[in-house]
């Protein structure tokens, strides 16, 4: 907490006029210029008084959550006190960041409180950017009638807000998100003989096996002894790249995010292994796979302040993380686009598809999500507001998309993966990978691993 006085713009004017009013009048004997120094004097001396006397305001805050979803709303409740022995009129005021925008609530309340009385202050904030702001120091304000001189106590300790990306404009529930898990289990999960409950099969009695394995009604029908094998729960595992290239700003990226978390959520949902990298020209966060029933919060703090750079992406910075999920069998989703280098990509694609591992390409058509192609725009949303009625500049680029989209079917035809355009802002990419994936045949079989 801050204490501190200060003369306004206007009443240094005041001050100013009225000083040299005084001067001039006793200097040239007129005394009718005296008459602003004595207002000026007998308006301030009973403010300046009664300013230095008690003054002193406690305050608490509370905020609803410090972890905010991009597009949601947090609320901030102020509780102040006046301690002193005498009735307090003074000023609430609010400062907040750039990004943070005050919903409901005032940026400045006037205030009485009697001695001894609370009173509390409620506001509602949205917020426009992901990263952590603050919002910063709120401010007690004691002024005199005409604004002329203020004494302020400031609560100097910021508010901090960590922004998660947004959630999808299509939310799907548990059990929708369960139904795409089966979906995509029925595909590429694996059974494993191990120490679950679930029945696997039948073998003949081994030294070393338990006991209370013994399938007696059976073995007393053949003569010898059988036991029972049971198998592990059936396991799912789910890679994600994530491709934060010059090519994906702007809304791209943010749809690459939010279904980022979308997908952690639903293998915490269902106990499912979960993992992601993503990179440029280079990898800059990675989550090694994992299970845990917290993947959503685990994502979101790696993740919230994750901007585009300006380099290429080179999908063959990846690979050596791919390479490490060798000996497991995942799915491995590519949210990226068609542009930028595609032989690059194309080539990443064939070598990724050698891991064993079902690719699933998800391309962000950037040409429907309000940016177009790196050679005629670059990348900026006000750009392409400007350039969206040249019908030439369109045709030019519907067709470049056109002929890479039909290279990437191709390849992913060869390399028995899975393509997924992605149109608009507002597309489910899960409610998408469920149809693709149930429009397929069973394109691996089950493999048994040790």
């Amino acid at each position: 907490m801050k204490r501190y006085r200060e003369i306004s713009p206007s009443g240094i004017l005041v001050l100013l006029l009225s000083s040299f009013g005084g001067i001039i009048g006793m200097n040239l004997n007129f005394p009718i210029l005296w008459f602003p120094s004595f207002v000026f004097i007998f308006y301030f001396l009973p403010f300046i008084t009664y300013f230095y006397r008690e003054w002193n305001i406690s305050a608490r805050h509370y905020v609803s959550s410090s972890i905010v979803t991009l597009g949601d709303f947090f609320y901030l409740k102020i509780i102040l006190k006046n301690v002193n022995r005498r009735k307090i009129r003074f000023i609430l005021d609010m400062k907040n960041t750039d990004h943070i925008i005050l919903v409901k609530g005032w940026s400045f309340k006037k205030m009485t409180l009697f001695p001894g009385e609370s009173n509390s202050c409620s506001f509602i904030f949205a917020v426009s950017k992901r990263g952590i702001h603050k919002i910063q120091s709120f401010s007690v304000i004691r002024s005199d009638p005409l604004g002329l001189y203020r004494d302020v106590i400031e609560f100097s300790e910021p508010i901090s807000i960590q922004v998660i990306p947004a959630r999808p404009q299509i939310r799907l529930d548990k059990k929708q998100k369960q139904e795409v898990r089966h979906t995509l289990v029925g595909q590429y999960a694996y059974r494993r003989k191990g120490q679950g409950d679930e029945f696997f099969s039948l073998n003949d009695y081994q030294r070393g096996d338990e006991p209370r394995k013994i399938y007696w009604k059976k073995s007393a029908h053949l003569g010898k002894l059988i036991s029972k094998e049971f198998e592990d729960e059936i396991v799912f595992r789910l890679f994600v790249a994530v491709d934060t290239s010059y090519t994906m700003r702007s809304r791209k990226l943010e749809y690459s995010l939010t279904s980022l978390l979308e997908l952690a959520e639903m293998c915490s949902y269902t106990h499912d292994t979960f993992g992601f990298i993503t990179f440029a020209d280079h990898p800059n966060r990675y989550l090694k796979p994992t299970t845990s029933p917290r993947l959503y919060e685990k994502v979101s703090r790696l993740i919230y302040d994750l901007n585009s750079h300006d380099e290429p992406a080179r999908f063959d910075t990846i690979l050596p993380y791919i390479f490490s999920l060798k000996g497991t069998r995942s799915v491995l989703v590519i949210l990226s686009d068609s542009e930028g280098v595609l032989e690059d990509k194309l080539k990443a694609i064939v070598k990724l598809s050698k891991f064993g591992h079902h690719l699933i390409f998800c391309e962000l058509r950037a040409d429907k999500f309000g940016i177009s192609d790196s050679k005629i725009n670059p990348y900026n949303l006000d750009t392409y507001e400007k350039l969206t009625n040249l019908q030439l500049i369109h045709d030019k680029v519907s067709e470049n998309y056109r002929i890479r989209e039909a290279r990437i079917r191709q390849l992913l035809e060869e390399v028995r993966g899975t393509y997924i355009q992605i149109g608009s802002y507002s597309d489910n990419l899960m409610l998408l990978i469920k149809h693709e994936i149930a429009q397929i045949q069973p394109l691996l079989s089950p493999v048994m691993l040790k």
